[in-house]
C-alpha cells in the first residue's frame, strides 16, 4: 500500500483509535491524514497504557483481534512514510493512554497536530537512545516507541 490520503471528520468512534499497521518488512508507504477531525470517547487506563500489542503476521491486521490498544486516538506500527496534516483529535473523557504511539515507523511528520484544541509534542528520548524497539528516533511532533 502506497501514496494513500485520507480526509476525515466523525465522532461515532468506538472506544478504539485509528489503527494503520503492517507486518515487518512490508510496510505501508506514504500515508498522509490531512484535514482530519475526530472524537475519541476516552477512559484508557494505566494498564490498557502499558499494554504490548502482540504481533500477528498470520491473519489480516483487523483491529479487533488486537485488543484494546495503548494510544487514545491513533495507533501505527510498521509503517514508512506517515504524514499528519491539520489534524484535530478531542478525548471527551480522561484517557491514561497517549493520544499516539508509534511503534517501528519511518520518516513522519505531524503539523500541526492538536489533541483538545493543545499542540501536541511528546518528548523524545535523550540524544542516541533508541525506544524499546530498538528503532532509532525519526521524525518530528509525537510519539514513537
Amino acid at each position: 500500500m502506497r501514496r494513500v490520503q485520507a480526509e476525515v471528520s466523525g465522532s461515532q468512534r468506538d472506544r478504539e483509535p485509528i489503527m494503520i499497521t503492517g507486518i515487518r518488512g512490508h510496510f505501508p508507504q506514504d500515508l498522509t491524514l490531512e484535514d482530519v477531525e475526530i472524537s475519541f470517547p476516552g477512559g484508557g487506563t494505566t494498564a490498557e497504557a502499558a499494554r504490548n500489542v502482540p504481533e500477528d503476521e498470520a491473519r489480516y491486521p483487523e483491529q479487533y483481534f488486537f485488543g484494546v490498544l495503548p494510544a487514545s486516538c491513533l495507533f501505527a506500527r510498521h509503517v514508512r512514510g506517515l504524514t499528519l496534516r491539520n489534524v484535530r483529535f478531542k478525548v471527551r473523557r480522561p484517557d491514561s493512554r497517549p493520544p499516539i504511539v508509534l511503534q517501528d515507523v519511518e520518516e513522519w511528520e505531524a503539523d500541526p497536530l492538536l489533541v483538545n484544541g493543545v499542540p501536541w509534542l511528546a518528548p523524545a528520548p535523550p540524544a542516541g537512545e533508541n525506544f524499546p524497539d530498538g528503532n532509532p528516533v525519526q521524525g518530528r511532533g509525537g510519539i514513537s516507541q
